[in-house]
């Protein structure tokens, strides 16, 4: 099931269009907060209207078999916004941080939403079924109108 941004319940903070981040955790079991046990989309992040965007990461923690960078992350209008299978890379496991704005990615500037939409990965093949990778989302409420 999707992270719903922002979490019901979280506080309010004093200056509420600070940047966050959201992090799920994404593995071929329950314990994870995506498990995609299938090809097809997969949904991470709901976000409303007037969220912006600024940057999606990804830190590899068990790679998948080899020749298996089907993996994409985008959204409704761009399946691989953010990632794309190349771009992610997924059969190389690193501590460190692949960013989508760093790796050329169609939203690599960010992108503010206009209306609400989901983040998603599309498995394409199966072999990626046995990946195991932290994401966040880094974002800002800013765009929302507030009057």
């Amino acid at each position: 099931m999707a992270k719903a941004i922002p979490y019901p319940g979280q506080p309010i903070d004093i200056a509420p269009f600070s940047v966050k981040l959201s992090k799920i955790s994404v593995g071929p079991a329950t314990t994870y907060d995506v498990y995609p046990n299938t090809t097809g989309a997969w949904p991470l992040w709901t976000i409303p209207a007037g969220c912006v965007v600024l940057d999606v990461l990804a830190v590899i923690k068990t790679a998948a078999g080899a020749g298996s960078t089907a993996i994409t992350i985008g959204d409704c209008s761009d399946a691989d916004g953010f990632f794309t299978d190349t771009l992610l890379a997924d059969t190389v496991l690193s501590s460190q941080f692949k960013r989508s704005s760093c790796v050329g990615a169609e939203y690599a500037t960010g992108k503010q939403y206009t209306s609400a939409d989901v983040i998603s990965a599309t498995v394409s093949t199966a072999a990626v079924l046995t990946l195991v990778m932290d994401l966040y989302l880094k974002y800002s409420l800013a765009g929302q109108d507030t009057n």
